[in-house]
């Protein structure tokens, strides 16, 4: 025969030393609930659930709060000092009536000073140490009201701190955003259109091309489009130049060209089959922004600065949550 016992609402297998011994146990408790409710007895433990003792749902009268503990505590660590600020007939007088438990009527007999006298010094005495304690507590106070003050500064300047970083830094990124597009749209654009788009790195054709310009080369299907005066790019060996055309020879099929801000001609002609096209617009400056678009560097600083305003981020919200879950503490 097989001998089973509950447990957590399961079925166990026992032997059955230990049934019998369970069914003693069994009968035994039961006996006792039945003499309680005979007797009118009521057990907390009818009460209990998973989630809690059935005793917690009544508190103990005689159980000292955590404030009136935290409250005791404090004034016990102040009256020593309380007590030096007495004079010496007043911690007398103390002494007599605490520790060694005279009355105020067994004092006025051994000291021959009437009752009303004394009871007057000992009345004068409480009071003393009690605007004492009141001075005492409202120092403490004073400082931890000055101490939250100044943590709640410090927080307002570290919250402002933070913001002005990150709306700096947010203002940067957006403007390097707004920049690449824009250059993008400089430089792509045209190339949709066939238009070739350089930037000027000498300062031959200043002032008319100041260094740091972007020109825009249109591609001449002849060499009869250019004219004199015409501003055309050209390959000479392994660099593109940017010249003014001042005659064009067309039995030899070559234009003879000068820098604005040279004071002699170029040395060689330019065939026609050199020319890259004509130059018809152009924008000052820039030049240099697509070169640094164009950087590592600039991509670096992207993302530095997105690292930032993503810790920025992070920080701020982590500062908000403790200021939530300290506002709950209070």
């Amino acid at each position: 025969m097989d001998y089973y016992i509950k447990i957590d609402h399961e079925k166990v297998p026992v032997s059955e030393d230990v049934y019998k011994e369970w069914c003693r146990g069994e009968r035994k408790e039961r006996y006792f609930r039945e003499g309680d409710i005979s007797n009118g007895v009521f057990s907390y433990d009818a009460l209990d659930t998973e989630e809690m003792n059935g005793s917690d749902l009544f508190t103990n009268p005689f159980q000292v709060s955590t404030e009136a503990a935290a409250e005791w505590e404090i004034m016990t660590e102040w009256l020593p000092t309380a007590i030096e600020s007495l004079s010496a007939e007043e911690k007398r007088l103390l002494l007599r009536l605490y520790v060694y438990d005279e009355s105020l009527r067994q004092i006025s007999s051994n000291e021959r000073i009437p009752v009303t006298t004394l009871q007057y010094r000992h009345k004068k005495i409480l009071k003393k140490l009690k605007n004492k304690f009141e001075h005492m507590f409202f120092s403490t106070d004073k400082y931890c009201n000055v101490t939250k003050q100044t943590q709640r500064k410090e927080g307002n300047t570290m919250k402002r701190f933070f913001s002005g970083t990150k709306y700096v830094a947010a203002i940067m990124i957006h403007s390097l955003l707004i920049l690449s597009v824009l250059l993008a749209a400089i430089l792509f654009l045209p190339k949709m259109r066939g238009v070739q788009v350089y930037t000027v790195l000498s300062s031959s054709m200043e002032p008319v091309l100041p260094v740091g310009s972007i020109i825009y080369v249109t591609p001449c299907k002849e060499a009869f489009d250019i004219q004199k005066q015409d501003i055309i790019a050209y390959e000479a060996k392994t660099t593109l130049v940017v010249h003014r055309v001042m005659e064009a020879d067309w039995e030899k099929e070559v234009f003879v060209t000068k820098g604005d801000n040279n004071k002699v001609e170029d040395a060689s002609p330019v065939e026609f089959k050199d020319v890259v096209g004509k130059v018809n617009y152009h924008i000052p400056w820039v030049g240099y922004g697509l070169m640094m678009v164009q950087r590592k560097e600039f991509r670096y600083v992207l993302l530095v600065l997105a690292g930032i305003v993503l810790v920025l981020n992070l920080s701020n919200e982590k500062r908000r949550k403790h200021e939530q879950e300290d506002r709950k503490q209070n």
